[in-house]
């Protein structure tokens, strides 16, 4: 090949030095001019996916991270089945009733049904499979399903673990505890998490023999995806875990995933079921009386280091620890918005002259269990709207009282009478029925009248009156005054609905010189027989005259029967779990009995007199 020629070279210079294109000059420059900023974006990116794959690697076992930074799990390979101390893992079971010992038991009845609780050696858990037992045979035996709630039985919860021949896993982690497999009833709401949830589940524990290394399995929630339980559970276990499916229930570093299926995690004994019992009628089982009592030791021994901080910061304010009060503590819990006592701080500064101690709170944001412990641990009486924050009883001493504060013609909702009653708290419903403490609320009717599907046209025609809608909102007279005999049956009970939705919520005030005498006798009745009183110039002791019964000498029971512990609506109650042969709270000598006739109509009266007069 000829070499080239001198014209050829110069067009070829020419080629090489002509200037690149715009566009590529553009993307040169911002290379060059950015090339630190990209190589820090790259360097970054490489850390995090390094971080990611590390953080979440697993192990030679193959569990994830969580479960790898646990102790006193026991890692058993199939192929050591053979060996002279290690047999093949396989399940077996056993269900009890509230049926007496040798009776049988007729399993297809409602009541055993619901109260069955199964015991399951060898019980296993992963993420695929869920609960589950290995029976290592040719033929499958399913065990009967078992109710895992303590609610109504519209919401109970039938669950039974799956059943498998042989093991699909050749390598399992094996814990020597027992597992307790339970559900929980709206755990987003603090006394629904502890009386259809928190108390039976405690129970139960009791009474198959917790450990404090005992574990937790909750498979199923009823309504749990409107909201997570908030309420941390790590008091019920030191070294155990609260294993759930889904991240939604992961609240708090006590739950844990359930583990992958390749290394499930196997338990000595898994417990599933509640046996029918909560502080409601529709369970047949109640607990007994130790079982609060413990409960209240385990909230005081588990939060005593914050029960410790928080005391300190109350000295480092100036303030004296509830603890140093001699005389009763009086709580006065409210809120903003929904169920408001617009004048409680009135009742608040009358208790203070009157040389009370007063706890004021407001409960817009919630409390913790750990200061929910430490406000109540000493509280004497708590007053509060009807709900929630009702609950904090349970963290009161024995023989406290609980005053629920109802709107007009709410006819004092049942729903805490049983319960407290169950936790040894004297219960009282207050219910003014003078105009004087009606807040109407137009915004929140209009709502409940939504919320039940209640039309304006449907609403004149179910009612008497043209201007039903301004004597619903101010409470004029009760619900069915309002309705038309010929109104249809189906609109009628929506207006009733929409009519306790509005009674419920709507702001509710008190008359603060009747309050205060109900306040003055309960602390009288509970054997109070002096308090401090700040007289200006120092602190000094007013003697109050003493009961003939001092509550803090009497017990629960004998408190009930001088008629002191409640209404007179919650005699129900009264001869299961007070009075009757092995009541919750009987003399534990079998005698039945009642309130004294005198002592329960003093207690009547005294209601009905404030009722009618407030």
């Amino acid at each position: 090949m000829p070499p080239p020629t001198t014209a050829q070279i110069k067009k070829d210079d020419n080629l090489i030095s002509q200037p690149p294109p715009p566009s590529l000059l553009r993307f040169l420059d911002f290379v060059l001019a950015r090339h630190v900023l990209a190589a820090f974006i790259l360097f970054f990116v490489i850390t995090l996916a390094y971080f990611v794959l590390y953080t979440y690697r697993d192990d030679d076992t193959g569990l994830d991270l969580p479960w790898q930074q646990l102790d006193r799990i026991t890692f058993v390979h199939e192929g050591l089945w053979g060996s002279e101390n290690i047999e093949p893992l396989t399940s077996s079971w056993n269900c009890s009733y509230m049926a007496a010992s040798g009776v049988e038991v007729d399993d297809s009845a409602p009541r055993n049904k619901r109260s069955r609780v199964c015991e399951f050696r060898n019980f296993c858990i992963d993420r695929d499979r869920g609960g589950y037992i290995i029976l290592n045979g040719t033929k499958k035996v399913f065990p009967p399903s078992v109710n895992i709630m303590a609610v109504d039985t519209e919401s109970d919860i039938y669950w039974s673990p799956r059943v498998f021949l042989q093991s699909s896993s050749s390598y399992y982690g094996y814990i020597n505890e027992t597992v307790f497999v339970y559900g929980l009833y709206s755990p987003y709401h603090l006394s629904h998490w502890l009386f259809n949830g928190l108390i039976p589940l405690w129970s139960t524990m009791q009474q198959y023999g917790a450990t404090k290394d005992s574990w937790l399995f909750r498979p199923d929630s009823w309504d749990g995806h409107t909201k997570p339980s908030t309420f941390d559970m790590s008091f019920l276990s030191e070294t155990g875990r609260d294993i759930v499916f889904d991240p939604f229930y992961m609240t708090s570093a006590f739950q844990i995933m359930a583990p992958k299926s390749n290394v499930p995690i196997c338990f000595a004994r898994g417990v599933v079921g509640l046996s029918d019992r909560c502080v409601h009628a529709y369970c047949e089982e109640s607990f007994r009386r130790n079982d609060i009592s413990t409960l209240r030791s385990r909230f005081l021994s588990h939060y005593a280091a914050d029960i410790a901080q928080f005391d300190r910061q109350h000295a480092s304010a100036g303030n004296r620890s509830s603890s140093q009060h001699r005389d009763p503590i009086i709580a006065l819990l409210n809120r903003s918005g929904s169920r408001n006592i617009p004048n409680l701080h009135l009742l608040a500064e009358r208790l203070r002259r009157a040389g009370y101690t007063v706890q004021d709170l407001n409960l817009d944001h919630g409390l913790t269990l750990a200061q929910a412990v430490h406000l109540f641990r000493n509280t004497s009486i708590l007053v509060a709207s009807h709900g929630n924050a009702l609950g904090n009883a349970i963290f009161m001493p024995s023989s406290s009282a609980v005053i629920s504060v109802n709107a007009r013609f709410s006819e004092g909702d049942p729903w805490f009478q049983l319960p407290m009653l169950q936790l040894g708290q004297r219960f009282y419903s207050w219910e003014c029925p003078d105009s004087s403490c009606v807040v109407p609320n137009e915004h929140l009717a209009a709502s409940c009248f939504e919320w039940h599907d209640l039309s304006e046209k449907q609403l004149r025609a179910a009612v008497s009156s043209h201007d039903v809608l301004e004597k619903f909102t101010r409470l004029d007279a009760p619900v069915n005054s309002y309705i038309d005999p010929s109104a249809p049956s189906q609109v009628a009970q929506r207006l009733r609905d929409a009519w306790w939705c509005y009674v419920k919520d709507v702001p509710r005030g008190i008359n603060v010189d009747k309050f205060f005498g109900m306040i003055e006798k309960i602390v009288k009745d509970m054997g109070y027989v002096e308090k401090e009183i700040n007289v200006g110039d120092g602190i000094e002791i007013e003697r109050l005259y003493d009961e003939e019964l001092d509550v803090r000498k009497g017990g629960f029971s004998g408190i009930c029967r001088a008629g002191k512990c409640c209404g007179p609506t919650c005699m129900d109650g009264m001869e299961k779990y007070v009075f009757g042969k092995g009541a919750l709270w009987g003399d534990g000598m079998g005698k039945g009995g009642g309130p004294a006739d005198k002592s329960w109509k003093l207690e009547e009266g005294l209601l009905y007199v404030l009722k009618k007069n407030c």
